[in-house]
């Protein structure tokens, strides 16, 4: 009998329930619930304890709400490494260096940020936080914690990185004539595109604007940066309007302008690059559209082949956004096979340059002339725009033809014989200069201008950079601009000045077809503001 009692009540300790701790949590949310229910047997039904472990808890109500506010204030002083400013500002502009290089194609690696981190790092210790005793050694454990802030991916050192892959690109040249093969494409309907920075006010460095500029206080070249985007087909006969990233949507020279009716499209980033957005808005908004209304003025079927390289402003899912239009991306380190590198550009920019340098000839010569420094300091992004569109316009078909031989040599068959204008311009270009009084400028100096979009941002245009960034941004914010509108008043004083005009034709003329010709060409020009007069009238 013993024996089996003993053995009862072991089975029955066994049985026994194993006690349920109440988190505090949990405590502090029964007190809040009886607040508002005032029932100690529904809150014991809703969380499944009996009444008498309700009572006990709100007896105690005060102490777990003290608890309670000492573990809020425990979790909420968490334990933090505050970064020091001078590290906070050198990783910033640090990736403004990183997003430059890989815009303009410019491969990096590891020891390269950790060098490039180093150099900015020392330049803000002397010239900006000279009171800071921090340091900084750029080792592979801050390397690390940087890509993981910044976001970057795939880091790897490259020892030929400007070497050409040979292998990638004949790889690309099979896949790219299967691929023309398989959908029957022209060479009406093959496009490439390309970016550029465009230093539109950067004159010679030789030249004394050159380097009074660089000396002036508050003057800086390298804000005076745009991105423009040219491409067109294979077969030279249709050429996109060039796209132009600026820095800011309202520059003072276009204040009250309609941006839809410049003869470029016009973008807008603070650091004037050509990001996913904005390629992304270009494709769907113009790329497509024109390429469809180009098929159908010629005739041909809705579908075209876009080559694009590689770069992070171009997205990798442009294949879904248009059915009739095929995009493929250059391998890396094919560069050389894009045909907008191949001549194009450095084309166009030697027409821009050319230009502009004879602008400035016309402007410091004759009865209203002022001086070059005068003609440099008026000289404007309106006037750089249409300067752009009468460059691009002088890019030849032949030119945007010949580019294609390394891809499509049967597209450029008949122009074996072609020669680049480059070379051509520059000589032209430096003679212009000797007639604006530059000494010493020669073709290396000249094409300077051109290679630009080659070289990474140094210290100095890095912190530039930061601050137009920021300047630029500020504007943004503050203005409030409204595109400016035609009045009846203007167009009245115009009408009136167009009759003085004509009459003033009529009377010098003695051949009176010949001045009847001319008035009524003028009136043809002036066709679309009477029909602008007209509407107004109306309302």
């Amino acid at each position: 009998m013993l024996k089996n009692n003993s053995n009862s009540t072991t089975g029955s300790l066994s049985q026994k329930k194993r006690r349920k701790v109440i988190t505090l949590d949990t405590k502090l949310e029964i007190i809040k619930r009886f607040k508002c229910v005032k029932s100690k047997s529904k809150i014991a039904s809703e969380f499944g304890f009996n009444e008498s472990t309700i009572r006990t808890i709100l007896s105690k109500s005060d102490e777990y709400s003290k608890q309670g506010k000492v573990a809020s204030t425990s979790a909420s002083m968490q334990c933090t490494r505050n970064r020091s400013a001078i590290m906070v500002e050198m990783e910033d502009l640090l990736i403004i260096w990183l997003e430059d290089c890989n815009q303009k194609k410019i491969p990096i690696s590891g020891f390269n940020i950790m060098a490039k981190a180093l150099s900015l790092f020392s330049r803000l210790k002397e010239t900006k936080y000279k009171e800071d005793n921090s340091k900084f050694t750029a080792s592979k454990g801050w390397l690390e914690n940087f890509k993981s802030r910044a976001g970057l991916k795939n880091m790897k050192i490259r020892s030929e990185a400007t070497s050409v892959n040979k292998d990638a690109a004949s790889t690309f040249l099979g896949e790219l004539h299967r691929i023309i093969k398989e959908n029957d494409y022209d060479y009406c309907q093959i496009f490439n595109v390309g970016e550029t920075a465009l230093y539109w006010k950067k004159m010679p460095s030789r030249t004394f604007i050159a380097k009074t500029d660089v000396a002036r206080p508050g003057y800086k070249v390298s804000k005076d940066c745009l991105t423009v985007m040219l491409g067109g087909n294979a077969n030279g006969d249709f050429k996109l309007k060039p796209l132009i990233v600026h820095r800011t949507q309202n520059p003072r020279a276009l204040k009250g302008c309609n941006k839809n009716s410049l003869p470029v499209i016009w973008q807008v980033n603070q650091k004037a690059w050509v990001t996913q957005s904005l390629f992304k808005d270009w494709f769907k908004s113009y790329f497509c559209p024109a390429v469809e209304a180009y098929c159908k003025r010629n005739n041909l079927a809705f579908k075209a082949l876009l080559l694009l390289d590689k770069t992070p402003g171009h997205p990798n899912y442009l294949n879904d956004l248009c059915e009739n239009v095929k995009v493929l991306f250059f391998p890396p380190n094919t560069s050389l096979l894009q045909p907008m590198d191949m001549g194009v550009i450095a084309t166009f920019k030697a027409y821009f340059f050319k230009n502009t340098f004879l602008k400035a000839i016309e402007t410091t010569t004759g009865e209203n002339a002022i001086t070059l420094p005068e003609f440099w300091k008026n000289f404007n992004i309106k006037h750089a725009i249409e300067n752009i569109c009468d460059s691009w316009e002088q890019v030849s078909s032949s030119c945007m033809r010949a580019v294609w031989k390394k891809l499509l040599p049967e597209c450029a068959n008949d122009l074996q014989s072609f020669q680049n204008p480059v070379n051509s311009t520059v000589e032209e270009i430096i003679a212009i200069c000797e007639d604006l009084g530059f000494e010493g400028v020669d073709a290396e100096d000249v094409k300077e201008l051109f290679d630009s979009n080659s070289k990474d941002l140094s210290d100095d245009d890095l912190e530039i950079e930061q601050l137009c960034a920021y300047e630029d941004n500020e504007q943004m914010k503050c203005e409030d601009v409204v595109p400016k509108e035609i009045t009846i008043k203007e167009l009245d004083g115009i009408f009136h000045s167009l009759e003085l005009l004509k009459q003033q034709v009529m009377d010098m003329d003695p051949n009176v077809n010949r001045s009847m010709h001319v008035c009524q060409g003028i009136e043809s020009q002036f066709a679309c503001y009477r029909r602008i007069y007209s509407d107004k009238k109306k309302i």
